[in-house]
């Protein structure tokens, strides 16, 4: 009734069989374990053994979860978008942009300026470590801050519902303009890093992959510096480590891919 009527999010609590229908109903649900059973406890969301662990689980369990997921989603989109508006591929999501603007100079045929290994390597490999980084150590507020602060849940509750006051807009980790800008910077970001690169090879005896290998340093190296820069809780070094580590990843698969594709056209 409550999410029909008021188009809310919902949450339940219950520690019983008779609640299981009502913790399955609500967008999420929170099992008690105790006397009455682990019934509720097996079918909710997140189960908790006392109902004074509540306040914790939602003020602060609650913002870091909402607030990581919906960065690291932005980071994901974002990080795919520089990379795939160079070359169109046959993913969907926003891989629909695509590696695009190579294709104007290659009269559409549908070939890659970027190996296809990197290509893949990209997201397996050279990015793969920052969301991990920024999803389980990356915290803007401490646990303290928000207890002690409960009207610091509200940013994530109104964005969720719908709901937001114009003073609080720019304190919101997730709505849908968080999303098309981001898209935006990602298409700005990937022109630069293709014309500069393609610029810099006019009238010079430069291969496509001598092209393509300048533009996959470009792209690996502004995906870690954007999300250094996006980085709250900045701990400098995993910030060094981050971008020293994959930076050096980047040259050393580099330098391995090369050798192996001399090695494959001698033989």
């Amino acid at each position: 009734l409550v999410k029909r009527e008021l188009g809310v999010r919902t949450l339940a609590v219950g520690d019983g069989a008779n609640d299981v229908n009502m913790i399955q109903c609500a967008d999420v649900g929170v099992g008690i374990s105790g006397q009455e059973g682990m019934q509720a406890s097996m079918a909710s969301d997140f189960a908790i053994t006392q109902f004074a662990f509540l306040k914790r689980l939602l003020l602060v369990h609650g913002h870091w979860c909402y607030e990581k997921l919906a960065r690291m989603a932005l980071y994901m989109f974002y990080k795919d978008s520089i990379m795939d508006l160079q070359y169109p591929t046959v993913f969907i999501k926003v891989y629909i942009f695509s590696l695009f603007w190579f294709q104007f100079f290659n009269g559409f045929s549908g070939s890659a300026h970027i190996n296809q290994l990197a290509q893949v390597l990209f997201n397996i490999t050279l990015t793969s470590i920052p969301p991990f980084i920024l999803g389980a150590f990356d915290n803007s507020l401490d646990d303290r801050t928000l207890m002690a602060n409960p009207k610091l849940y509200r940013n994530g509750r109104d964005s969720m519902n719908g709901k937001h006051l114009f003073s609080d807009i720019l304190f919101q980790t997730y709505r849908a303009w968080h999303f098309w800008l981001n898209t935006l910077d990602a298409v700005w970001q990937s022109l630069v890093i293709f014309f500069i690169s393609y610029l810099v090879f006019i009238g010079t005896n430069a291969s496509m992959d001598e092209l393509g290998t300048t533009c996959m340093n470009a792209l690996v190296f502004t995906a870690l510096v954007h999300i250094a820069l996006e980085t709250k809780n900045f701990v400098r070094s995993l910030v060094v480590v981050r971008l020293v580590g994959q930076t050096g990843a980047n040259v050393v698969q580099n330098i391995a891919l090369q050798g192996l594709l001399t090695l494959l056209s001698v033989e």
